[in-house]
């Protein structure tokens, strides 16, 4: 894991920026909105804008939503 990731030390700058995951289109246009991917029995959550904790519970209800039609 460390070959891979750069530890910050106490001569590291202190930065604010985050990196996290960014759903792209086929076309490679980023994907600015929520992201579902359904397939027979399951509901994938595959793209989440930030900050996605403010939409959890509408999240929870879209997917509560999509499994209920799934099982009838």
């Amino acid at each position: 894991m460390h070959s891979f990731v750069s530890w910050p030390t106490p001569q590291s700058p202190h930065t604010t920026a985050d990196v996290r995951a960014q759903a792209v289109s086929k076309s490679g246009e980023l994907i600015e909105d929520f992201l579902f991917c359904n397939s027979a029995r399951s509901v994938n959550v595959c793209n989440v804008p930030s900050p996605a904790a403010t939409s959890a519970i509408p999240i929870g209800q879209h997917i509560l939503e999509q499994l209920e039609g799934m099982m009838g």
